[in-house]
């Protein structure tokens, strides 16, 4: 033991740390966030924000079954499996495999990107029918308050 702990501090892997992560991953789970009683499928389909999933493929740790399983109940989800065919898993967010790299910068900059461009359309229908309010009610105002809205 004290052989491979020592390969593990001199490679820099903290085997705390993966106990530690462990714990983690089995004790989250968003279906006891308060009112879901449990219901890890209701809590996942209250999400109202777009929502981005990268799977990895053959990953031990985060087998590619569970986010394909709870994404099926988050409304509005893009899921995506990070570089088919290479077993990276979710070691491809290290950075260490350039092609890794490569794909993930254009998968999640087209999911920011069409956040922005969806906020975007949003933002100038919501001009629109300000403008639009704010005419009606100059319009159908009296003449005082029109006269005061074209002096600026």
């Amino acid at each position: 033991m004290d052989g491979a702990a020592g390969k593990c501090r001199h490679e820099g892997i903290d085997a705390n740390d993966w106990i530690y992560q462990t714990w983690a991953y089995e004790r989250h789970d968003v279906g006891t966030t308060a009112g879901f009683v449990g219901d890890t499928a209701k809590a996942l389909s209250s999400i109202k924000a777009r929502t981005l999933i990268l799977t990895g493929t053959k990953d031990l740790l985060n087998p590619e079954f569970e986010p394909i399983a709870m994404g099926k109940n988050i409304p509005r989800v893009k899921m995506v499996t990070i570089s088919p065919g290479t077993v990276t898993g979710h070691a491809a967010a290290a950075g260490s495999v350039a092609s890794d790299v490569h794909f993930l910068d254009q998968e999640i900059g087209a999911f920011l990107r069409d956040g922005l461009a969806h906020r975007r359309r949003i933002s100038t229908t919501l001009a629109q029918c300000v403008c639009a309010t704010v005419f009606q009610g100059f319009a159908f105002g009296s003449t005082d308050t029109a006269e005061r809205a074209a002096a600026g």
